[in-house]
């Protein structure tokens, strides 16, 4: 799962969770609580960001710390200094 895969499963997921909890709401017979859907549909949809988040870091970039050991060590840098 890359990053992209993760961003475009939350903004789909927020789309989709609005409809959802409106559609729910709306049968609840009071149709001023259709506007509570967009803070829950936020709500879930940052929650569930977190989730995939932590799934990619834990995936793809937890993995990149420590294997490019010839990256981490020092290396010696000659310098250039024209002659006058």
């Amino acid at each position: 799962m890359s990053v992209t895969t993760a961003i475009s499963f939350s903004l789909f997921s927020k789309s989709s969770l609005m409809k959802s909890v409106a559609y729910l709401l709306s049968k609840t017979g009071n149709l001023d609580m259709v506007w509570w859907a967009f803070p829950i549909a936020e709500i879930a949809s940052v929650i569930l960001s977190i989730i995939g988040f932590k799934y990619v870091y834990k995936k793809e970039i937890l993995p990149l710390d420590g294997n490019n050991d010839k990256l981490n060590k020092k290396t010696d840098i000659i310098e250039y200094s024209p002659e006058s």
